[in-house]
């Protein structure tokens, strides 16, 4: 197995959208509600307060919704966008400490390449490798000779793989 083995690139996942129908759900959850106290008679006050705090819900949730596109926005600049542009660290070698994702859990798998550390799991996902059920699984184990094009995103990111290339 010789050859690019994978390219970030744009990927649509539907679980982005999902606060997005949250919201469109809240919404209309607001106007049934709204409706049916007033077909019931309801005090004006109530129906008042009601709509107040739907209202400030409904805000809440649409402005965290537009953190999140903000930092999904942010994450694809600094990964796909940087590979595209040819704005990445290069390593090349053998990997090594080969910890396989966990089973039943979340922990990620990692491994290391002449000391650079590399971590994910499909549970956290990132433009870029995150061996996803869409993606291959292309780190076989320890002894592997790969080159790893990555972008450091942070801590709780680390170096996100944008590239993997298997050399004989």
């Amino acid at each position: 197995m010789e050859g690019v083995l994978y390219e970030c690139g744009f990927e649509f996942r539907f679980m982005f959208l999902v606060p997005l129908l949250v919201f469109v759900g809240m919404i209309i959850s607001a106007v049934v509600i709204n409706n049916d106290m007033k077909r019931k008679g309801s005090n004006a006050l109530v129906r008042k307060i009601a709509n107040i705090f739907m209202g400030g819900l409904a805000l809440f949730v649409f402005i965290c919704i537009i953190l999140g596109i903000e930092f999904r926005i942010d994450l694809y600049k600094k990964t796909v966008l940087a590979y595209q542009k040819g704005e990445y660290q290069i390593v090349e070698g053998y990997v090594e400490n080969f910890q396989p994702m966990g089973q039943g859990g979340p922990s990620p798998e990692s491994f290391e390449i002449n000391g650079i550390k590399f971590y994910y799991s499909k549970y956290k996902m990132v433009p870029g490798y995150y061996k996803g059920d869409t993606q291959g699984d292309f780190i076989l184990g320890d002894g592997q000779h790969l080159k790893i094009g990555y972008v450091y995103y942070g801590y709780d990111y680390g170096n996100i793989i944008v590239y993997i290339e298997a050399l004989p």
